[in-house]
């Protein structure tokens, strides 16, 4: 990689993103002996999982919204300085909305024992012999963020013979970075690309993918390839409707090259979208054979 490993680092801050939710389920004095929905192997429920359901969401949301601006570093979120504000004052916002959903969920516990109960009443008993009290729910529901600054360690490594994690890890970012747009492309188009047609949202998925990448430009020189791609693609598809016909083949198509990680940084770039005239090569006639005859190209 020809960028200092320093360099890069600099421009990142590394996000700990720790939403911690509880297991609607606890360890039973017995095995399946009982409702199923309620016994798995040695586990019980004690409340539907749906309880659970909007924090699980809210963690899912929380990564979505920072992988649109970074990608996964150091066993956390590596974001660019242009980026952290935003995606901070966004997260901040969205704890402000896990703590009342919290503080809601508290405040009325045990009603989802007490209806959990309702609907299984024959293991009644075991629900709620296992069932926690709110503070032990409180305590397990947590929406913590930590910002850090990662430095590389490689001269002090030297003398131990070990290599520096941080320098193999920021190595292989660009091939990280494409591959996570790969699987984002991937899900994107697997209930869509038999339909024959799409609507707007592709667009809207294309400029993330756009934004995410022009952002982390600086990290490789090789993700151009993958800024021109989706440059390209987004200008050849039409600004409203259904995409569909010959735009919907343009949009296969680059989802097809954007789904490999491999293409996307050491294939030429595609020109997608773009007509370009060609001039075609015309064998030299000789004018005996064309005499009085007007010859047409095309």
């Amino acid at each position: 990689m020809e960028n200092n490993v320093e360099q890069i680092t600099q421009k990142l801050n590394i996000i700990d993103l720790a939403i911690r939710v509880p297991n609607a389920t606890a360890v039973s004095s017995r095995r399946v002996d009982g409702d199923a929905r309620v016994f798995k192997a040695v586990n019980a429920a004690f409340c539907n999982t749906r309880v659970f359901a909007p924090f699980h969401a809210m963690r899912r949301r929380m990564e979505r919204l920072i992988l649109s601006k970074g990608t996964r570093l150091c066993g956390g979120f590596a974001v660019p300085d242009e980026c952290l504000a935003e995606v901070l004052e966004r997260i901040k916002e969205s704890q402000a909305n896990f703590d009342l959903d919290r503080k809601v969920l508290i405040n009325s516990w045990p009603t989802p024992v007490d209806e959990w109960v309702a609907q299984h009443p024959t293991e009644a008993v075991e629900i709620r012999s296992i069932a926690p009290d709110a503070a032990a729910i409180g305590a397990g529901l947590s929406f913590e963020i930590r910002l850090y600054k990662a430095v590389s360690q490689a001269e002090s490594l030297n003398e131990f013979g070990i290599r520096d994690g941080l320098a193999g890890q920021v190595s292989g970012l660009a091939y990280q970075i494409a591959s996570e747009v790969a699987t984002e492309a991937r899900d994107f188009w697997r209930s869509r690309k038999e339909a024959g047609r799409a609507e707007q949202s592709a667009r809207v998925g294309l400029n993330r993918w756009l934004g995410k990448i022009k952002s982390l430009l600086f990290i490789d020189p090789r993700l151009s390839r993958a800024v021109k791609l989706l440059e390209d693609g987004i200008n050849a598809l039409p600004a409203s409707g259904m995409i569909e016909g010959n735009d919907f083949i343009t949009l296969s198509g680059l989802i097809s090259i954007l789904s490999d990680p491999n293409t996307v940084l050491n294939e030429p770039v595609i020109n997608i979208g773009k007509k370009v005239e060609v001039v075609p090569t015309v064998t030299p006639v000789p004018p005996v054979a064309v005499a009085r005859k007007r010859v047409v190209g095309w």
